[in-house]
């Protein structure tokens, strides 16, 4: 239908994606929640 073709296969995509947190925990941390009051 729309011809797309991911280069990542989702699980690739999730332990990236977990990876990166376990290393920037900081950068995660410390980012400001606009959601919170």
């Amino acid at each position: 239908l729309i011809h797309y073709n991911p280069t990542t296969t989702l699980l690739d995509g999730l332990k990236e994606t977990w990876d990166w947190y376990v290393k920037n925990q900081d950068e995660y941390l410390n980012k400001k929640n606009y959601f919170k009051e």
